[in-house]
């Protein structure tokens, strides 16, 4: 059984020469970071894709929340800022912004690359299939709308 990100984290150590412990604890978690603030910027535009204003204000709040919210072990934003390397942390962080904003455009296509990459990311059966869930939750709410108007969606 190989696992998707220490396999990852090797590589990177391979490729910049840099030691583990560099890697693990200072690199990779400021990549999750910064591509977790992309994650809410897609979300963002998802919520507001015609208001840049509430976008930004949406942008601002997720930041001090993720600021205010590191107090503790276990807690979300911890983790984004603490412990990027964990699968959890990256699933939580990145991917479940990036689904939500997806589902909300509604590409289907890409979510399911999303559910795929979390399958291979989150090391324990703990959460696994988050991201089917929510898919499924949001096909059906889609699918029940357009049962109930009996139109697609976007069409008079």
């Amino acid at each position: 059984k190989i696992l998707c990100l220490p396999t990852l984290y090797a590589a990177v150590c391979g490729f910049t020469k840099a030691g583990a412990e560099t890697v693990v604890w200072h690199f990779i978690p400021a990549v999750t970071l910064v591509i977790g603030y992309f994650a809410y910027v897609s979300l963002g535009r998802a919520l507001f894709p015609r208001f840049f204003r509430q976008r930004l204000l949406f942008l601002l709040l997720v930041s001090i929340l993720i600021s205010v919210d590191d107090y503790a072990y276990g807690v979300g934003s911890f983790g984004l800022l603490h412990l990027g390397f964990q699968g959890t942390t990256i699933r939580n962080a990145i991917l479940m912004p990036f689904l939500f904003s997806l589902c909300l455009r509604k590409k289907w296509k890409m979510a399911v690359c999303v559910a795929a990459a979390e399958a291979c990311i989150t090391w324990t059966f703990y959460g696994l299939g988050m991201s089917v869930l929510v898919i499924a939750a949001f096909a059906s709410h889609y699918g029940f709308h357009r049962f109930m108007t009996g139109r697609k969606e976007g069409t008079k």
